[in-house]
């Protein structure tokens, strides 16, 4: 019997390099996965969209607007707290996404490809699609369903 998803998508943060980048790519995959975030949502947020303290995460659609929010478990939110820290330490504006390059620009979808292709390959387990990392944790997701875990 292989690994749970669960186990899966613990190795696949175990396996992040580190670098400069490294607590960003962290985010991101807990956005995802322990979220239930979809990529453009991802790549939507703003720094003042998430409250690390509560765990809060503000989902805005394509035009800004509040559409949902999600809430992160403790450990999740402290995963996006550090790169919050970095992130500010980095001088990155904040008018430039939440999970941004290390110039302030969006995250590629092709990066995030490659990203979890690289990742998945070095923990040494089956790949994740940011589809499939969606429904991994998110407390009560459903791949059926539209919702996030543990949002409202």
């Amino acid at each position: 019997m292989g690994p749970s998803e669960a186990e899966r998508v613990h190795a696949l943060i175990r396996a992040v390099p580190p670098g400069p980048v490294s607590a960003r790519n962290r985010a991101l995959l807990v956005l995802v996965a322990a979220g239930g975030l979809r990529l453009e949502e991802v790549q939507r947020l703003r720094l003042g969209d998430v409250d690390a303290a509560s765990g809060t995460v503000t989902v805005r659609d394509r035009h800004g607007l509040v559409r949902d929010t999600a809430t992160l478990d403790p450990l999740a939110s402290a995963v996006v707290d550090v790169w919050m820290h970095e992130r500010r330490a980095l001088g990155l504006g904040v008018n430039a996404p939440l999970i941004c390059t290390l110039a302030g620009g969006r995250v590629s979808d092709a990066y995030v490809r490659k990203l979890l292709a690289t990742l998945a390959e070095r923990a040494g387990i089956a790949p994740f699609t940011t589809r499939s990392l969606r429904f991994t944790l998110a407390e009560g997701a459903d791949p059926a369903a539209d919702g996030r875990g543990g949002g409202s």
